[in-house]
């Protein structure tokens, strides 16, 4: 698991590198105004910048496990880490609720 916790710091790390960059291409590709020649090179350019540079392959993990899947963005935590930390009383303002 500790894997993917890298590889998601990784791809995190590189989206922040170029965040800037790829807004101000994106920014140039949507005006209107610039002529088309251009707009091919930005274009090109714009796809040149390494995949893991897009916002969309950020995937949110648990900070303990690393799993993917049912991870709650306030703690960064599975729902199943929660439960446990839950139980033994290591979140404040959590506790079992039965009715």
């Amino acid at each position: 698991m500790k894997k993917l916790i890298r590889k998601d710091l990784k791809i995190r790390k590189i989206v922040k590198q170029l965040e800037q960059k790829r807004l101000f291409l994106k920014a140039l590709l949507m005006n209107t105004s610039i002529a088309a020649n251009v707009k091919l090179d930005v274009q090109n350019k714009l796809s040149k910048l390494p995949r893991n540079s897009s916002k969309t392959r950020v995937v949110n993990r648990c900070v303990i496990t690393g799993r993917g899947n049912g991870v709650f963005q306030l703690y960064n935590l599975s729902r199943i880490q929660i439960k446990h930390l839950a139980l033994n009383g290591d979140l404040p303002g959590l506790k079992k609720f039965s009715w």
